[in-house]
């Protein structure tokens, strides 16, 4: 039988958190309907998992990729806008162009020298800034940023995938329009070979899911 048509057995699946919650999470119910001779393993991890000592058949990863032994397909390139909740922007006004970030807060990544350092470019003429920035909540995962911007806590540079509810209903609203953060390419990797059956039935059913988020920026 065909595995394309017919995938059967244990399915290991590994990806940053705050984009397994978000995107990955509510597409698993679905495939396993359509699927129903299929398991899912997902591992939620901000680190890089090693896939041979974990078993990972497929990976989804953010970023630049590093590692040059693996075989990877790019699925997208994500811009991030800067978001900030009304809240905050009622307490501390809105930045109005990068110079202006410096009397504000930034929720970076605690464990990223990069996270302190946006890169911003303006859509319109191309010019590109950097800011460093910083501010009272630092955090090791989007998510937990995320929920830092909601509560008010500071400005956070974001994709779309990570905030289209947030700001669909309201908690979070768009800073700086004009500008935007350096693009996030959102990537799967796997072992070796060419990607199939269960892998890449998988792949491509989280692909959809993400060309049906709203764009919102």
């Amino acid at each position: 039988r065909g595995l394309d048509r017919e995938p059967v057995g244990m399915l290991r699946v590994s990806a940053p958190h705050s984009f397994a919650q978000l995107v990955i999470t509510p597409t698993i119910g679905p495939f396993l309907k359509e699927y129903p001779h299929v398991r899912i393993d997902l591992m939620t991890d901000d680190t890089y998992t090693d896939l041979v000592t974990e078993g990972v058949d497929v990976a989804f990863r953010l970023g630049d990729l590093t590692d040059s032994a693996l075989m990877a397909k790019r699925l997208l390139v994500a811009y991030r806008g800067i978001w900030a909740s009304p809240d905050y922007i009622a307490a501390r006004g809105a930045p109005e162009c990068p110079e202006s970030l410096k009397d504000h807060d930034g929720l970076v990544f605690r464990q990223s020298l990069q996270g302190q350092q946006w890169t911003l470019k303006n859509i319109e003429s191309g010019e590109e800034k950097r800011i460093n920035m910083d501010g009272r909540f630092r955090g090791s995962s989007g998510d937990t940023l995320l929920q830092g911007a909601i509560d008010g806590l500071g400005i956070i540079i974001a994709p779309d995938w990570l905030v289209c509810p947030h700001v669909s209903e309201g908690r979070l609203v768009r800073v700086m329009p004009e500008w935007r953060g350096a693009d996030l390419p959102l990537s799967v990797v796997w072992t070796g070979g060419k990607l199939r059956g269960k892998s890449k039935l998988f792949v491509e059913h989280v692909q959809k899911a993400i060309s049906e988020l709203n764009e919102i920026g």
